[in-house]
Protein backbone atom coordinates (compact mmCIF):
# COMPACT_ATOMS: atom_id res chain seq x y z
CA UNK A 1 0.00 0.00 0.00
CA UNK A 2 3.07 2.09 0.58
CA UNK A 3 5.83 1.90 -1.91
CA UNK A 4 7.44 4.47 -1.20
CA UNK A 5 7.70 3.61 2.59
CA UNK A 6 8.56 -0.27 1.19
CA UNK A 7 11.73 1.00 -0.36
CA UNK A 8 13.05 2.86 2.12
CA UNK A 9 12.44 -0.54 4.35
CA UNK A 10 14.53 -2.15 2.32
CA UNK A 11 16.84 0.43 1.81
CA UNK A 12 17.66 0.37 5.80
CA UNK A 13 17.57 -3.31 6.03
CA UNK A 14 20.41 -3.77 3.14
CA UNK A 15 22.23 -1.30 5.22
CA UNK A 16 21.82 -3.09 8.12
CA UNK A 17 22.86 -6.17 6.08
CA UNK A 18 26.02 -4.59 5.08
CA UNK A 19 26.93 -3.41 7.76
CA UNK A 20 26.58 -7.14 9.60
CA UNK A 21 28.56 -8.96 6.54
CA UNK A 22 31.54 -6.32 6.76
CA UNK A 23 31.57 -6.37 10.37
CA UNK A 24 35.46 -6.95 11.91
CA UNK A 25 35.58 -7.17 15.75
CA UNK A 26 38.16 -4.35 17.44
CA UNK A 27 41.26 -6.98 18.43
CA UNK A 28 42.20 -5.31 21.83
CA UNK A 29 44.00 -8.71 23.11
CA UNK A 30 44.85 -12.01 22.11
CA UNK A 31 42.67 -15.35 22.20
CA UNK A 32 43.97 -17.85 25.09
CA UNK A 33 45.38 -20.75 23.19
CA UNK A 34 43.45 -23.08 21.02
CA UNK A 35 40.25 -20.66 21.08
CA UNK A 36 38.38 -20.49 18.19
CA UNK A 37 37.96 -17.27 16.55
CA UNK A 38 34.97 -15.17 16.59
CA UNK A 39 31.30 -16.04 15.61
CA UNK A 40 29.39 -14.87 13.10
CA UNK A 41 27.49 -11.59 13.63
CA UNK A 42 23.85 -12.91 13.93
CA UNK A 43 24.28 -16.40 13.43
CA UNK A 44 24.07 -19.70 15.68
CA UNK A 45 26.82 -21.79 15.72
CA UNK A 46 28.09 -24.87 17.48
CA UNK A 47 31.41 -24.05 18.68
CA UNK A 48 34.17 -26.25 20.60
CA UNK A 49 36.36 -24.80 23.16
CA UNK A 50 39.81 -26.65 24.50
CA UNK A 51 40.18 -27.08 28.35
CA UNK A 52 41.48 -23.67 30.09
CA UNK A 53 42.46 -21.74 33.01
CA UNK A 54 40.41 -18.84 34.33
CA UNK A 55 40.18 -16.25 37.35
CA UNK A 56 36.28 -15.93 38.73
CA UNK A 57 35.43 -13.58 41.09
CA UNK A 58 31.20 -13.05 42.14
CA UNK A 59 29.66 -10.45 40.42
CA UNK A 60 28.52 -8.80 44.33
CA UNK A 61 28.30 -5.36 43.00
CA UNK A 62 27.79 -5.26 39.43
CA UNK A 63 30.86 -5.38 36.43
CA UNK A 64 33.67 -2.50 37.93
CA UNK A 65 33.60 -4.35 41.35
CA UNK A 66 33.86 -7.52 39.31
CA UNK A 67 36.63 -6.18 36.98
CA UNK A 68 39.07 -4.45 39.36
CA UNK A 69 39.93 -7.92 41.53
CA UNK A 70 40.48 -10.02 38.39
CA UNK A 71 42.71 -7.05 37.21
CA UNK A 72 44.55 -7.11 40.19
CA UNK A 73 45.04 -10.71 40.28
CA UNK A 74 46.33 -10.59 36.54
CA UNK A 75 48.78 -7.48 37.04
CA UNK A 76 50.22 -8.81 40.07
CA UNK A 77 50.60 -12.15 39.20
CA UNK A 78 52.12 -10.62 35.39
CA UNK A 79 49.69 -12.60 33.57
CA UNK A 80 48.57 -10.47 30.52
CA UNK A 81 45.07 -9.92 29.41
CA UNK A 82 43.39 -11.61 27.23
CA UNK A 83 39.99 -11.55 25.68
CA UNK A 84 36.98 -12.67 26.03
CA UNK A 85 35.92 -12.09 29.71
CA UNK A 86 33.46 -14.54 30.02
CA UNK A 87 30.44 -13.91 32.73
CA UNK A 88 28.80 -16.60 33.49
CA UNK A 89 24.77 -15.64 33.96
CA UNK A 90 22.79 -17.24 37.40
CA UNK A 91 21.13 -20.84 36.89
CA UNK A 92 17.74 -18.92 36.13
CA UNK A 93 19.78 -16.74 33.68
CA UNK A 94 18.10 -13.45 35.18
CA UNK A 95 21.83 -11.89 35.74
CA UNK A 96 25.14 -12.03 35.80
CA UNK A 97 26.70 -14.27 38.49
CA UNK A 98 30.32 -14.16 38.21
CA UNK A 99 33.09 -12.49 35.90
CA UNK A 100 36.63 -14.28 34.66
CA UNK A 101 39.27 -13.47 33.15
CA UNK A 102 40.78 -16.32 31.39
CA UNK A 103 44.28 -17.26 31.22
CA UNK A 104 45.92 -17.18 27.84
CA UNK A 105 47.72 -20.98 28.93
CA UNK A 106 46.56 -23.45 31.13
CA UNK A 107 50.00 -24.05 32.57
CA UNK A 108 49.95 -20.39 33.85
CA UNK A 109 50.48 -20.94 37.45
CA UNK A 110 49.74 -17.64 39.79
CA UNK A 111 51.99 -16.95 42.15
CA UNK A 112 49.50 -15.71 44.68
CA UNK A 113 45.76 -15.10 44.73
CA UNK A 114 43.53 -12.83 46.79
CA UNK A 115 41.04 -14.07 48.79
CA UNK A 116 37.72 -12.54 46.38
CA UNK A 117 39.08 -14.64 43.68
CA UNK A 118 39.66 -18.16 42.35
CA UNK A 119 41.64 -19.73 39.73
CA UNK A 120 39.40 -22.56 37.89
CA UNK A 121 40.50 -25.08 35.69
CA UNK A 122 37.62 -25.38 32.89
CA UNK A 123 36.97 -28.42 30.68
CA UNK A 124 36.98 -28.84 26.95
CA UNK A 125 33.10 -28.02 26.50
CA UNK A 126 30.82 -27.42 22.88
CA UNK A 127 28.77 -24.36 23.00
CA UNK A 128 26.27 -23.28 20.99
CA UNK A 129 26.70 -19.55 20.05
CA UNK A 130 26.00 -15.88 18.63
CA UNK A 131 27.72 -13.35 17.61
CA UNK A 132 26.53 -9.61 18.17
CA UNK A 133 27.29 -6.28 18.09
CA UNK A 134 26.97 -3.35 19.80
CA UNK A 135 26.35 -3.31 24.33
CA UNK A 136 25.35 -6.37 26.03
CA UNK A 137 22.59 -5.39 27.77
CA UNK A 138 20.14 -7.79 29.90
CA UNK A 139 17.65 -7.16 27.20
CA UNK A 140 19.72 -7.93 24.02
CA UNK A 141 21.19 -10.63 25.79
CA UNK A 142 17.65 -12.84 27.02
CA UNK A 143 16.53 -11.69 23.08
CA UNK A 144 19.78 -14.05 21.82
CA UNK A 145 19.87 -16.68 24.28
CA UNK A 146 16.27 -17.12 23.09
CA UNK A 147 17.55 -17.49 19.51
CA UNK A 148 19.35 -20.16 20.76
CA UNK A 149 17.21 -21.82 22.77
CA UNK A 150 14.88 -21.85 19.78
CA UNK A 151 17.89 -23.79 17.87
CA UNK A 152 17.75 -26.49 20.38
CA UNK A 153 14.18 -27.12 20.39
CA UNK A 154 13.88 -27.16 16.74
CA UNK A 155 12.68 -30.84 15.39
CA UNK A 156 15.66 -33.16 14.46
CA UNK A 157 18.06 -31.05 16.81
CA UNK A 158 20.99 -33.57 17.94
CA UNK A 159 21.95 -31.04 20.91
CA UNK A 160 20.32 -30.06 24.42
CA UNK A 161 21.05 -27.43 27.05
CA UNK A 162 23.57 -28.32 28.83
CA UNK A 163 23.78 -25.25 31.59
CA UNK A 164 23.60 -21.55 31.98
CA UNK A 165 24.16 -19.42 29.66
CA UNK A 166 27.61 -17.21 29.12
CA UNK A 167 28.60 -13.83 27.72
CA UNK A 168 31.79 -13.40 25.94
CA UNK A 169 32.68 -9.75 25.77
CA UNK A 170 35.83 -8.90 23.76
CA UNK A 171 36.28 -5.23 23.78
CA UNK A 172 37.31 -2.86 26.94
CA UNK A 173 34.85 0.27 27.59
CA UNK A 174 37.39 2.47 25.21
CA UNK A 175 35.43 0.49 22.52
CA UNK A 176 32.14 2.01 22.02
CA UNK A 177 28.79 1.47 20.02
CA UNK A 178 28.90 -1.12 17.32
CA UNK A 179 31.89 -1.76 16.97
CA UNK A 180 31.25 -3.79 20.13
CA UNK A 181 31.40 -7.34 19.73
CA UNK A 182 30.30 -10.01 22.23
CA UNK A 183 28.79 -13.82 21.89
CA UNK A 184 25.69 -15.33 23.78
CA UNK A 185 26.60 -18.59 24.38
CA UNK A 186 24.44 -21.99 25.89
CA UNK A 187 26.46 -25.35 26.70
CA UNK A 188 25.18 -27.97 25.14
CA UNK A 189 25.76 -32.15 24.89
CA UNK A 190 24.02 -34.54 22.09
CA UNK A 191 20.77 -35.40 22.67
CA UNK A 192 19.89 -38.22 24.77
CA UNK A 193 18.35 -41.20 22.01
CA UNK A 194 15.44 -42.79 23.56
CA UNK A 195 14.75 -46.50 22.70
Amino acid sequence: ADPAGARQRLRLDLGELVDTLTFRPVVEAELPEGFPGFAAVGEVELRRYPAYRMVRTEMRNGQNGAFWPLFRHIESNGIAMTTPVQTDWNEQSTRPGSMAFLYGDPAIEPASTADNVEVVDVEAATWLSIGATGYDRKAAVEALQGRLLDALAAPGCAWELAGPMRTMSYNSPMVRGDDRYYEVQVPVRPRAVLR
